[in-house]
């Protein structure tokens, strides 16, 4: 099955536990977003 960018490893703690998040979890997923795809995880 293929992962997908709302996987749990690319979520922030505020996102995996429904707390309010802003911005910032969102650079942080598609910071690890990008990683992995530069190191083809």
């Amino acid at each position: 099955m293929a992962r997908t960018a709302s996987d749990v490893s690319t979520g922030t703690p505020e996102v995996l536990s429904g707390e309010p998040y802003g911005h910032a979890a969102d650079w942080w997923s598609l910071g690890v977003l990008a990683c992995r795809m530069l190191t083809n995880e």
